[in-house]
C-alpha cells in the first residue's frame, strides 16, 4: 500500500509539473506574439532606427528607466508608448501618463502637477490633489521636454528618478513610486551640461540608458516606407469623410521628398503627405503637389533652413553670378527697406505662410534678446502671460521652428521690430508691405501673385480688399522693370545673341549631366531598397520560425499533459479497485 501511495504522489507531481510547463509555454508564446505585433507598428528599416527600437524594447521588458532624445518630430512619444505596451506585456497594469514639463508656469504648479499637493500647500490649494506620479502608479510616466527645466526643478526630479521617492507639495511624508520613468528631450543635454544649464548629476543619471533617435534626413531608406504608410492613412481618412479615392505617388515626387532635409522629421512628413493628398485632384501625387504641400523651393547650398518654410539667403550680391528673382524685387521702390526690416525673407521665394512664421518667431526672439532670455521678463515686455508665451513657442516648434535649439536662436536673422509692439501690428505691417511688393512685381496678375505668395485665390482676394491693393499702387517704374525683366533679348546684337544661345546650351548640357547622375543615384537607391526589403523578409521568416517552434513545444507539452491525465485516471481506477478488494 505504501508503494501505491508513493507512486500516486509521483504521478500527481509529474502531472502538476507538466501543467506548469504547458502554462509557461503558452504564456511565452503569447508574449512573443504580442511583442511581434508591437514590432509591426514600427515603420522603418534603417539600421540605426532598428537598433534604437531593439534597445527600447529590451529595456522596457526589464523595467529599466530610460532617456529618449532626438530632434522634434522623430517619434519620441510614440516610442515611449510602445515601451509602455511592452512593460504591460511583462506584467504592468497602470496607465501611460505624459507630463508636459514645458507647460508649467510657476515652480509650485510644476511640483504640484508632478507630485501632487496637500490642502493649504499654497494659495488656491483648497483640496488635496494627486500628482501625475500618483496617476502613473504601476504604469509609465513620460517626462517630456526635460531639457528645458530650471536647476531647481532638475534637483526635484533627480530625487524621484534616482530613488523613486517624492514628497507632495506641502506634505512631510515621502511617497514611493513604481512607475517606469521615461524622459524625453530635443535638447543636446551634453552641451547643456557643459554650459552649466543642466545639472551634471541628473545628466549622468539619465545617461545610464540614453537612446538617440536619428533625424529623418539620416534615414533615407525609411522615407519611401513612411510615405507609403502615411499615404494609405491619409486616403483612409479622406474616404471616411467623402467618396472613395485611391492615390499613388510619382517617382519625381518621391525624389523630391528624398532631397528635402525634413527639419520637422516624421511629423512634418506625415503633415506634408496629408496636405498633398487632400488637395490632389487626381489619383497620382505629382512633384508639383508635393512642392505645394511643402510650401518651399528647393534649398540650395547657399541657403540654410531654420524651418521648412523659412529660407535665409547667406550670399552677398558680389557672390551671385546670376540675377535672381529677389534682385528683380529689389529694383522696386520700398523693397530694400522691407528687406532691411525683415532680413529672413527672400522676396520671390518665401511664401505668405513663411512670412507669418518668420515674423512670429522673430517677434519672440527680439524680446528674448532684450530680456536676456528670461521667460517671465520676456512675457512682460510682450504684454502677455508666461503661459501664453510658452504656448506660442510650442506652436512654433510644432511648425518646425524650434527656438530651444542654440543654432536656430543664434543664427536667426532678427527683424527690425520695436520692443513692446504687439505681434498683430507687426504682422499686419509685414503682410501689407509684402503683398504690395508682390502685387507691383506681378503688375496685378493674380496667377503670378498666387505663385509668388503660395496663397489660395479666395485668401488673396480677402487680403487684397483688406489692404486696398488696387491698380493705382502700380507705378510707371514698376512697368519699366517688368518690361526689362521679361524682354532680355530686346535690342540685342547678333554676336550677343549667339553668345547667349551658347551659354544657354552649355547650361542645358550641364543639367542633362546632372539628370544622368541623379538617375544613377536613384538606381543605386532602388537596389539598396530591394536589398533592405530582402533582409527584412528574411527577418520576418526567422520570427515566423521562432513562433512555429514555440507552437510545437506547446503541442508537445499538451500531449504530455493528456498522457499524464490518462495515466492518473488509470491509476485512480487501480486504487479504487484495491480499496474495494481490501474492504471485502
Amino acid at each position: 500500500m505504501r508503494e501505491i501511495i508513493d507512486s500516486a504522489k509521483n504521478v500527481v507531481d509529474t502531472t502538476f509539473t507538466d501543467r506548469l510547463e504547458v502554462k509557461n509555454a503558452a504564456e511565452k508564446l503569447e508574449k512573443a506574439k504580442q511583442i511581434s505585433r508591437l514590432r509591426e507598428q514600427i515603420i522603418g528599416i534603417s539600421q540605426s532606427f532598428k537598433e534604437c527600437t531593439d534597445i527600447i524594447f529590451e529595456l522596457a521588458l526589464h523595467g529599466e528607466d530610460m532617456l529618449i532624445y532626438g530632434e522634434t518630430g522623430t517619434g519620441k512619444t510614440f516610442l515611449a508608448e510602445l515601451a509602455h505596451e511592452i512593460s504591460v506585456i511583462n506584467g504592468r497594469s497602470g496607465k501611460f501618463v505624459v507630463a508636459d514639463l514645458a507647460s508649467a508656469v510657476t515652480n509650485d504648479l510644476f511640483l504640484s502637477g508632478l507630485f501632487g499637493h496637500v490642502k493649504g500647500a499654497f494659495t488656491g490649494a483648497t483640496a488635496t490633489k494627486k500628482g501625475l506620479f500618483d496617476v502613473a502608479s504601476g504604469g509609465t510616466i513620460l517626462l517630456d521636454e526635460i531639457g528645458i527645466l530650471s536647476q531647481d526643478e532638475q534637483l526635484k526630479l533627480l530625487r524621484v528618478i534616482q530613488h523613486k521617492e517624492y514628497v507632495p507639495v506641502g506634505g512631510t511624508e515621502p511617497r514611493q513610486t513604481d512607475a517606469l520613468i521615461i524622459s524625453a528631450t530635443n535638447v543636446d543635454l551634453s552641451e547643456a551640461q557643459k554650459e552649466g544649464k543642466f545639472r551634471s548629476d541628473l545628466y549622468f543619471r539619465l545617461k545610464t540608458f540614453a537612446i538617440h533617435i536619428s533625424p529623418l534626413r539620416d534615414r533615407d531608406g525609411d522615407i519611401p516606407i513612411l510615405v507609403s504608410y502615411f499615404l494609405k492613412k491619409a486616403v483612409t481618412e479622406l474616404n471616411s469623410r467623402s467618396s472613395e479615392k485611391e492615390l499613388t505617388i510619382s517617382t519625381k515626387a518621391l525624389e523630391l521628398l528624398l532631397q528635402y532635409q525634413w527639419p520637422g522629421n516624421v511629423r512634418e512628413l506625415e503633415n506634408v503627405i496629408k496636405r498633398a493628398a487632400f488637395f490632389c485632384k487626381n489619383d497620382l501625387l505629382s512633384h508639383q503637389d508635393i512642392k505645394k504641400a511643402l510650401g518651399y523651393i528647393s534649398v540650395q547650398s547657399s541657403r540654410v533652413s531654420i524651418s521648412g518654410n523659412i529660407q535665409i539667403d547667406l550670399k552677398t550680391n558680389e557672390d551671385k553670378s546670376e540675377k535672381t528673382i529677389e534682385d528683380d524685387f529689389l529694383e522696386l521702390e520700398g523693397a530694400k527697406e522691407f528687406k532691411q526690416d525683415f532680413p529672413g525673407i527672400t522676396l520671390g521665394v518665401s511664401t505668405m505662410e513663411a512670412l507669418e512664421l518668420y515674423v512670429r518667431a522673430g517677434h519672440i526672439i527680439v524680446h528674448l534678446d532684450e530680456a536676456n532670455r528670461v521667460i517671465t521678463r520676456t512675457a512682460e515686455l510682450m504684454g502677455i502671460s508666461a503661459n501664453n508665451l510658452y504656448i506660442r513657442i510650442r506652436s512654433l516648434r510644432e511648425k518646425g521652428c524650434d527656438l530651444s535649439k542654440k543654432e536656430n536662436f543664434e543664427d536667426f536673422p532678427r527683424p527690425n521690430a520695436k520692443i513692446g509692439i504687439p505681434i498683430n501690428n507687426l504682422l499686419a505691417d509685414a503682410k501689407k508691405r509684402f503683398l504690395e511688393l508682390v502685387y507691383r512685381h506681378a503688375l496685378g496678375n493674380i496667377d503670378d501673385i498666387l505663385k509668388l505668395t503660395g496663397m489660395k485665390r479666395h485668401a488673396f482676394l480677402f487680403q487684397a480688399r483688406k489692404y486696398a491693393l488696387r491698380a493705382h499702387i502700380i507705378k510707371p517704374s514698376d512697368k519699366e522693370t517688368y518690361t526689362r525683366r521679361n524682354a532680355p533679348f530686346e535690342q540685342c546684337s547678333a554676336e550677343k545673341l549667339v553668345e547667349l544661345v551658347e551659354d544657354q546650351t552649355a547650361k542645358i548640357k550641364s543639367l542633362e549631366e546632372k539628370l544622368f547622375s541623379s538617375q544613377e543615384e536613384y538606381d543605386e537607391l532602388e537596389r539598396a531598397n530591394r536589398n533592405l526589403n530582402k533582409t527584412l523578409s528574411e527577418k520576418v521568416v526567422i520570427n515566423f520560425e521562432t513562433i512555429t517552434k514555440l507552437e510545437k513545444e506547446r503541442d508537445v507539452a499538451r500531449e504530455k499533459k493528456e498522457k499524464a491525465g490518462r495515466a492518473l485516471s488509470e491509476f485512480k481506477k487501480q486504487v479504487h479497485s484495491l480499496i474495494a478488494d481490501s474492504d471485502k
